[in-house]
């Protein structure tokens, strides 16, 4: 599920700041008026526009991401895939080396959800020598752990495609399937160190 904020751009805390230059109280009443006056004048229509930056024009949006149902299943699906590699004789990195976009396991939607996974730390683009590879996705560690049952956030706020905060509240893959009929309670019950599986 998804949410969002409008984040403040500061510029009624700059006006106050340059105000706050005049130590008298009266005066800097004044200079805040003044200034505050001038921007809109000069900004417009957009002075009042509180979605969008009065400098670039970017989103002011903060997005909220809460694990659901659906987002934890299309993780469950990733790690039964990894499981079905290995089981076909792949190394365990080889294996997490996930073609998300091609695989018949998943539908659209679920490919989809990779972002929110990734907003999660759930799921990370894989690296070769330090550059990002086109559409090679791995679980990570915190993946891994949810995915044996070990509590992670259970929200995140991305602002411009960076986390800016996680929720204190946290929740497992159990309780957020367990009214889910795929949630067959088979864990996976091993523990990944340094790229090895232990």
């Amino acid at each position: 599920m998804k949410g969002f904020e409008i984040k403040d751009q500061g510029i009624k805390t700059m006006i106050g700041l340059i105000a706050e230059l005049w130590s008298d109280p009266v005066e800097q009443t004044r200079m805040r008026m003044l200034i505050k006056g001038k921007l809109e004048q000069h900004f417009g229509e957009a002075w009042h526009d509180k979605e969008h930056c009065l400098n670039c024009g970017s989103l002011m949006r903060a997005y909220s991401f809460t694990l659901s149902p659906a987002v934890a299943s299309t993780l469950r699906k990733l790690g039964d895939a990894v499981r079905n590699e290995m089981q076909k004789g792949k190394t365990f990195t080889e294996a997490n080396k996930l073609y998300i976009s091609g695989m018949d396991e998943l539908t659209a939607t679920e490919c989809d959800r990779k972002t929110i996974l990734k907003y999660h730390g759930l799921l990370a683009k894989v690296k070769d020598d330090g550059k990002q590879k086109d559409a090679e996705w791995a679980i990570t560690t915190w993946g891994w752990a949810f995915l044996r049952g070990e509590p992670v956030a259970k929200s995140v706020k991305v602002w411009r495609g960076l986390i800016q905060s996680r929720s204190e509240e946290t929740v497992t893959i159990g309780e957020i399937l367990k009214d889910q009929s795929d949630w067959n309670n088979e864990p996976f019950n091993f523990e990944i160190q340094q790229g090895q599986l232990i």
